[in-house]
């Protein structure tokens, strides 16, 4: 609901870019981004060669074989055991594992990204690994512009640049298996990107736009359920529109962050018996 310019804060006037002293400084901006991610792809090139590694090779028989128990569709690559249609995994069950071991995740958007790796791009993993550094080259540039605007576009450089040789972050385009944290994460980072900004300029629609694409975010991994907490943080903190406006905002992340998990539990996914994943949940 578009909220009456009265009640609205006033926003500071944007300055004019075409004056010198603006354009020098954004022309020094994009220097500084321009060599953020030359930095960034540096550091990222070694993991484009480390091949296939782990869970890659059960993903790539799940996608290749014909065994009834170690098939998988294209959106269940990320279902081990169990699940909704109570999958099974005696290919690569250990005889230690528990008898109650059960490992399903809900990452349709991930499943379909590695079956295009593993179908389309079998012989070729520095192919899948560059996929993958696209994804997070997505998320490096969320991660500029959304601090570009909270702060300035030289520490937002250095914000990006953070994460984008963060050994942490860079693991995700080293294994391959792990491109539910690229997608969900690349998706969450621009949508929460177009939320704050559209909210800063008071354009409600585009707002909605931005908890779609948060939505969106949660089809390539359950992580993405964090973008969510920035958008309570964002209204509960930053936000100066008036509370009945915040509200909506925050009842509707509310509601997605509440449905999404019940349909999880509900639907039959998430872990159990396990050491090693954890589920709040079981």
């Amino acid at each position: 609901m578009p909220i009456p310019s009265s009640l609205r804060s006033p926003r500071p006037a944007p300055p004019d870019r075409y004056t010198p002293g603006v354009a020098h400084a954004a022309h020094d901006s994009r220097r500084w981004l321009l060599l953020t991610f030359v930095l960034i792809l540096i550091v990222n090139l070694p993991p484009l060669f480390s091949g296939w590694l782990s869970d890659d090779f059960i993903h790539r028989d799940m996608l290749t074989t014909d065994s009834a128990s170690a098939h998988r569709e294209l959106t269940d690559v990320y279902c081990f055991k169990g699940g909704p249609r109570e999958l099974r995994w005696e290919k690569w069950q250990p005889w230690w594992q528990s008898p109650d071991f059960r490992l399903c995740y809900f990452r349709p958007l991930a499943s379909l990204s590695l079956a295009f790796d593993h179908r389309v791009l079998p012989q070729h993993p520095f192919l899948a690994h560059l996929h993958g550094l696209l994804w997070f080259l997505v998320v490096c540039g969320a991660v500029y512009v959304l601090a570009a605007r909270l702060l300035d576009p030289r520490t937002a450089s250095l914000a990006c640049l953070a994460h984008g040789v963060s050994s942490f972050s860079c693991s995700a385009v080293s294994w391959i298996a792990a491109r539910h944290a690229l997608v969900s994460t690349a998706l969450a980072a621009v949508g929460l990107a177009v939320y704050v900004l559209a909210r800063l300029d008071d354009r409600t629609r585009r707002a909605l736009g931005g908890l779609g694409l948060l939505a969106l975010a949660s089809l390539g991994g359950e992580g993405a359920l964090g973008g969510f907490g920035f958008v309570v943080a964002y209204e509960l903190l930053m936000s100066r529109d008036p509370w009945r406006a915040r509200l909506a905002f925050l009842a509707a992340a509310s509601a997605f962050s509440v449905g999404f998990v019940l349909f999880y539990a509900r639907a039959g996914y998430g872990v159990a018996g396990s050491a090693v994943h954890l589920d709040p949940l079981h």
